[in-house]
């Protein structure tokens, strides 16, 4: 079973929640317009060069990949299928906690 890697939006918001970068005071004091209704149960944005949070909801909730982590995740297994980095027929370790996350088993 091929596990893919995604970062949390709990991790999303840790790191984004990092102090900025020196020089950066002066950005991450001006305000931020008000965010646009999203329809989606959770979301983060962030300026990346200030790792300022610009606007929120639901940030630290557990949820699915969306569909561009599946994209990407397939982007990175084709390139690597292409490269004969791995084989269609090779089998990869899955963690004992990926598999209880997956399978929503609490550990």
């Amino acid at each position: 079973m091929l596990s893919s890697l995604a970062l949390t939006s709990t991790a999303m918001a840790q790191a984004a929640r990092a102090p900025a970068a020196a020089g950066s005071a002066a950005v991450a004091a001006m305000v931020a317009p008000q965010a646009p209704e999203v329809a989606a149960k959770g979301f983060l944005l962030v300026d990346m060069t200030t790792n300022q949070i610009l606007a929120e909801r639901n940030a630290d909730a557990p949820a699915e990949p969306a569909s561009l982590t599946k994209l990407m995740t397939a982007y990175v297994v084709f390139s690597a299928l292409r490269d004969r980095k791995i084989a269609l027929d090779q089998k990869l370790p899955v963690s004992e906690r990926a598999w209880a996350e997956r399978k929503g088993a609490a550990l």
